[in-house]
């Protein structure tokens, strides 16, 4: 791979990288976007919501890896799949795995569900640190597993090399649905905590249910990128 004479110019391998990086690139900051917003709207509630949402954040953020874990191997099972033809293999399989893992992330994220308040105790004796992490982590417990399902249909599309729909999806959820939900709350002078951490669990259902139309659509079953490139 060092030898000069392996050194060339590849547009179409540039053009490919563009045409899968970049949204999921794109995907990433307004995720990040979102992450900031909502921590600097959480610094506005006072200290005890910020530290209760600091800390329950991080917690979801250790479970958010399963959700990324399941998403890339479906991803990847997806692109094995239409590599080898079997369409319809993904056509019926993957809602059963979005469905079954789902399920299975649920059973790990209802303990937030349950005993949400316990775990924030582990990280600091403040009642009203732990009454805001707690009901965070509530709220969240649905939020993660309706986010699993929207990343697993996602890897239809990510799968398949076509993530601009992917990107669509996310600025929907967090630009159509979430931001106008809160400043919807905030115009109204209604925007606590609980109205907050709601909000972001609505854009999450939305986001999931429109991951499914889109797969439904089947914008997925379009010829790879890998196969229009290589022409």
């Amino acid at each position: 791979m060092f030898c000069a004479a392996n050194l060339g110019w590849c547009p179409h391998l540039y053009r490919g990288i563009a045409i899968i990086g970049l949204p999921l690139g794109g995907v990433m900051l307004l995720y990040n976007l979102e992450q900031a917003a909502v921590t600097a709207i959480a610094v506005s509630f006072g200290t005890a919501v910020s530290d209760g949402f600091g800390i329950g954040a991080r917690i979801c953020g250790f479970l958010f890896m399963a959700v990324f874990g399941i998403a890339v191997g479906a991803s990847v099972t997806v692109g094995l799949h239409l590599g080898a033809g079997r369409v319809d293999t993904v056509r019926l399989a993957l809602p059963r795995f979005a469905g079954a893992g789902t399920a299975a992330f649920g059973a790990v994220a209802l303990p937030l569900a349950l005993f949400g308040e316990e775990l924030v105790r582990l990280f600091t004796l403040d009642a009203a640190t732990v009454a805001a992490g707690g009901t965070y982590l509530r709220f969240m417990a649905a939020a993660l597993c309706l986010l699993c399902a929207h990343h697993v249909f996602n890897a239809a599309f990510e799968g398949a090399g076509r993530n601009m729909p992917v990107l669509l999806a996310s600025a929907a959820m967090y630009i159509g649905v979430e931001l106008p939900a809160v400043l919807a709350l905030a115009f109204l002078d209604v925007l606590t905590p609980e109205a907050l951490w709601a909000a972001m669990t609505f854009a999450a259902a939305a986001g999931a249910i429109l991951s499914v139309l889109l797969f439904r659509h089947g914008g997925w079953l379009a010829e790879p990128l890998s196969t229009k490139l290589q022409k």
